[in-house]
């Protein structure tokens, strides 16, 4: 069996999977057998989580200045993440939404995301309707645990919000696109 952050009781919890291996180079999922049937395969559990994390953002309709998202970030020293939050920033301008001018990052580690103070402070902007989403540089920032993690989506779904990570690929464009100057 394949060692994840999460435990296999709470995979089983949070997908109804009954077995976790790696097959050739990937990890999937084995979701039970059943009489004569071979198992269906899934995909890793990240794939599913970035599958949740779209459809999120799928059903929102963009409002006409664009999306509005709050940049966080989360470090185990009390030191400012500038790197982090910088790419997590130019992310966000990429795709074309506007970042709150808070920018909230918590240095207390991986703790659960209700016991931060900046990322309570990140879903209240969310749940006051003064942010759509929240961007960060990975699943990490969020949580390690499947399911703090998928309570967190639950609660943005809740709110009619999105949760954004930076796609370990994308690059900061050399050139990027200027805003339109308003007159």
């Amino acid at each position: 069996m394949t060692a994840y952050t999460a435990s296999s009781s709470e995979w089983r919890l949070a997908f109804g999977i009954s077995d976790v291996r790696t097959v050739g180079s990937g990890s999937y999922l084995l979701d039970g057998y059943y009489e004569g049937e071979l198992p269906r395969i899934l995909p890793c559990p990240a794939a599913r989580l970035q599958e949740r994390r779209r459809d999120l953002l799928g059903v929102l309709t963009e409002p006409e200045a664009g999306f509005t998202v709050v940049a966080y970030a989360l470090t185990t020293a009390n030191a400012v993440p500038t790197h982090t939050l910088a790419r997590v920033r130019a992310y966000a301008a990429y795709q074309g939404w506007r970042v709150h001018a808070e920018t909230l990052w918590d240095g207390c580690g991986m703790t659960h995301p209700l016991e931060r103070t900046d990322w309570q402070k990140a879903e209240r902007l969310v749940a006051s309707g003064f942010a759509h989403g929240i961007v960060t540089l990975d699943q990490s920032a969020v949580s390690t645990n499947t399911c703090e993690y998928l309570e967190v989506l639950d609660r943005l779904q809740e709110r009619c919000a999105f949760l954004a990570h930076v796609p370990h690929e994308w690059r900061r464009p050399a050139n990027p696109p200027r805003p339109p100057v308003q007159r």
